[in-house]
């Protein structure tokens, strides 16, 4: 693993860890009732923490950058870096998305937010906030299940990622050039997400695919459910 993998484990670490301290002071933190009563009580506090959203906030804290780290050297060193292995080390960054749960308690706590939405005089404004912040969280978790779909197809994001079937293989051989955007290469993470948020834009937004577009019959099905969820999101807007 090159000098620069690890140097991102380090930061990766280090946000790991203030999360994790982040949690834990969620046992010493008054919440709000419904009605916007702060509660001070701390056995009312730990047991609204641990019955709400605790094991969303210990399972998003999860070291994965630092287990797939070691997980890997260990895996190169004994020779043995199959594609299923590689990808049930790197699927753990999943555990990540649990940290979206605490959205809604900080949304309730926060007292900028509270603030915030009192000054907000218009209700059309305050419903526009909403749904922008709405599509940038569901463009942003698809994006990052087209780019994962592609590694899982694939089990590196080096040169295996061209020599297997996946949209980045298809896009990188009808499109690529010298000098354009490459997403080949564990380097090159901004790159592949980039790639994946256009195409995720372009599903909710319905303009229609250009030259990203699914490959492989996972893609496709990926794809579909994908449209159906956008459709349900434009509804609900």
């Amino acid at each position: 693993i090159e000098l620069d993998h690890i140097g991102r484990v380090i930061i990766s670490s280090i946000i790991d860890t203030i999360f994790m301290v982040d949690t834990l002071l969620y046992f010493w933190r008054a919440y709000r009732e419904p009605d916007g009563r702060l509660v001070f009580n701390l056995k009312k506090i730990r047991r609204n923490y641990l019955t709400n959203f605790f094991i969303w906030n210990l399972l998003g804290n999860f070291p994965s950058s630092l287990v797939y780290y070691y997980g890997y050297k260990n895996a190169t060193e004994e020779g043995d870096t199959s594609k299923t292995n590689i990808l049930l080390i790197r699927s753990l960054d999943l555990l990540k998305l649990c940290r979206l749960a605490r959205l809604s308690y900080l949304f309730r706590s926060s007292d900028f937010v509270i603030e915030f939405l009192q000054n907000m005089k218009s209700q059309a404004k305050l419903e526009l906030v909403k749904y922008i912040f709405l599509l940038m969280v569901t463009s942003h978790i698809m994006a990052c299940g087209w780019c994962f779909l592609a590694f899982a197809q694939s089990g590196s994001f080096e040169d295996d990622l061209l020599n297997t079937d996946n949209w980045i293989s298809y896009w990188y051989n009808q499109t690529y050039q010298e000098g354009m955007i490459n997403p080949v290469g564990d380097n090159n993470d901004k790159n592949r997400y980039v790639l994946s948020l256009f195409w995720s834009l372009q599903t909710i937004t319905s303009i229609g695919y250009g030259n990203i577009v699914p490959f492989t019959t996972l893609e496709w099905w990926f794809g579909c459910f994908f449209m159906l969820i956008s459709g349900v999101l434009w509804a609900y807007i």
